[in-house]
């Protein structure tokens, strides 16, 4: 009795834990129905493999490549759609290319039946999409963001090293494991090159043209040859602690430091530019509307519209409240989102306000004519793009990851745990791609007579500062003379020992000024988990 009454317990548990995974599994799930009525549909969804049990999604990061297109002809008639891609292969196992496409395409056109309906023939340029999603154990995965495959996982450094948001161009891919930068190709992930930052970062590397960008904790944005990494290293200084990752354009890289600067160097070379400050702290990246402007916010409820070229503001505004996030400016809309809740929509080229929407907490992604929001409710907005007038709403409860899209009209979302949904307009089967998809040398810009300029300025402008990215005076910082523009030995102020910059121990080995020892961040294993990382393979062997 007592044995089968086991039996039954046993049973009993084997159902409940069962029922409790799928109910766990069915969580976070967009029906087709709910789509279909903010007139989306999914593209494609996926679990992320975010490595050891307790791993969450720590960072998501898309590169669109307008080095490496595709052309796709699609054939439209009678209510279908038949594609001939330049990337299919031939009967010999070679891609057709342009041509071949094409004329795969008119051979299609050529044998159906025109008499009741004449077939659109269609060109698409379509540009490689590249989802990079980092996880908590310092796994990297690389994702087709057309269809979802898995291209490559790798753990690039150990397992649960703290890593930062990764990077990409068309060839490689930059990511920050603890102390060291690593280079992977992006084709399969395999090490390119690694080399150690001189100091702990703060945020993600990024890649330039030619260069990658990688900021430290003292303000300083470390500057590596792509191809080569046994060259010197050359190196921005800044004036406070870099938080937010450096935004590229084709001319320019630009960061802010929390003491309310921001910088400017070429994107080509380590020549420094310009520095503003602003009016109040500069938490989130800056953003860039080609082919000129750049923006940013402070946390006093300031937003700047410069030119990126020089530096020059070309109308500032204030909205009364703090402002931590980006300002995403796409096709001549700049958005506001407010930390309290609500978001302006304003021109960007003048700063004249078009409509304002209350309680929302997050932009998401624009479309040709829509903008998708999230609410303080957790519900995804669709907002005509005009007037801002609500179109339609969809509850997203079960999602707590949002990724802000400045690159292309898709919606991304999904869970800390890894589940990951692609969202794009029916019957949108290209994506709408918001960077500029032609490289070449710094961008054309108008003249400055040309320039559009608001009736009456928004409010007076201030001025960047010279050259001098410390803005002149012997030593910004009021200490002693010598050649130390720091005024003393150690620029963070603190102990004066040796020649630890943080102010502690006088080890020079441990950036972070704790004990001694080759570990930087003091014991044997500096996040206190298992170096193992839940006995994950290393394939780099360190």
């Amino acid at each position: 009795m007592t044995l089968r009454f086991f039996h039954c317990f046993a049973s009993v548990l084997l159902l409940l834990s069962v029922s409790s995974l799928a109910l766990a599994q069915g969580r976070a799930v967009l029906q087709d129905a709910q789509l279909q009525q903010l007139g989306l549909q999914k593209t494609w969804s996926t679990q992320l493999p975010i490595g050891a049990k307790g791993a969450k999604l720590s960072s998501l990061a898309q590169a669109i490549s307008p080095d490496d297109m595709q052309t796709v002809f699609e054939v439209k008639h009678q209510g279908r759609s038949t594609m001939f891609s330049s990337r299919d292969l031939s009967p010999f196992g070679k891609p057709l290319g342009v041509e071949g496409a094409k004329a795969k395409a008119d051979q299609f056109v050529a044998r159906l039946d025109q008499s009741k309906e004449k077939p659109e023939l269609v060109e698409h340029q379509v540009p490689e999409v590249l989802l990079l999603a980092q996880s908590s154990s310092g796994v990297l995965t690389a994702l087709d963001g057309q269809t979802g495959r898995k291209l490559w996982s790798q753990l690039p450094g150990q397992a649960f090293y703290p890593s930062q948001k990764a990077s990409a161009d068309a060839k490689y891919v930059a990511t920050v494991n603890g102390l060291t930068l690593y280079v992977l190709h992006r084709e399969n992930g395999e090490l390119f090159w690694k080399r150690n930052l001189s100091g702990p970062p703060t945020a993600g590397a990024v890649v330039g043209d030619g260069h990658i960008y990688a900021p430290l904790m003292n303000g300083i944005i470390e500057i590596f040859d792509l191809q080569d990494a046994t060259k010197p290293v050359g190196r921005f200084q800044s004036y406070g602690q870099i938080f937010a990752n450096p935004t590229i354009t084709e001319a320019t890289v630009m960061w802010p430091t929390n003491r309310g600067f921001v910088y400017a160097g070429n994107s080509f070379d380590d020549k420094f530019r310009y520095r503003i400050e602003a009016t109040g702290e500069v938490i989130a990246s800056t953003t860039h509307l080609a082919p000129s402007l750049n923006f940013f916010a402070t946390t006093s409820g300031y937003v700047y519209c410069i030119y990126q070229r020089d530096g020059r503001i070309e109308w500032r505004r204030s909205y009364g409240e703090p402002i931590v996030a980006s300002v995403p400016a796409i096709d001549d809309i700049a958005y506001v989102v407010l930390q309290r809740g609500g978001m302006h929509a304003v021109e960007a080229y003048t700063g004249k306000e078009m409509w304002y929407v209350p309680g929302v907490s997050q932009f998401l992604a624009v479309s040709g004519e829509y903008v998708y929001v999230l609410d303080k409710s957790q519900r995804i907005l669709k907002l005509e793009k005009a007037s801002g007038a609500l179109m339609g709403q969809l509850s997203v409860r079960d999602f707590d990851y949002f990724y802000t899209n400045l690159e292309s009209d898709r919606l991304i979302l999904g869970t800390l745990s890894g589940v990951l949904y692609v969202l794009q307009e029916t019957g949108k089967e290209f994506p709408q791609v918001h960077i500029p998809l032609k490289t070449g040398d710094e961008e054309e810009v108008p003249a400055e007579e040309e320039t559009e300029k608001p009736e009456e300025p928004m409010e007076e402008t201030t001025k960047p500062a010279d050259g001098n990215p410390f803005g002149g005076g012997g030593n910004p910082f009021g200490g002693g003379g010598g050649s130390n523009p720091f005024g003393g030995g150690n620029p963070f102020g603190g102990g004066s020992g040796g020649n630890d910059a943080s102010g502690g121990s006088s080890d020079s080995s441990n950036p972070f000024g704790g004990g001694g020892g080759s570990n930087p961040f003091g014991g044997s294993n500096p996040f206190g988990g298992d170096d193992s990382g839940g006995a994950m393979d290393n394939p780099f062997g360190n």
